[in-house]
């Protein structure tokens, strides 16, 4: 499990790029293309959840 798949979990199974960089202690920039790669291989996904963003491990 990479730190940011383990930040999702650690936060309640959702959250947005900013949380998930401030849990892992990156950049906004360094987590979404960790998050994108990650997405890629089918290991996260992202969703719309009102007007906000959010990434959601799969499965």
């Amino acid at each position: 499990m990479s730190a940011s798949s383990g930040a999702i979990e650690a936060l309640d199974g959702m959250a947005g790029t900013s949380e998930i960089a401030d849990e892992v202690g990156c950049t906004r920039r360094t987590a979404y293309t960790r998050l994108k790669s990650l997405e890629e291989n089918g290991r996260v996904e992202i969703r719309q959840v009102g007007n906000s963003l959010v990434w959601v491990a799969a499965g």
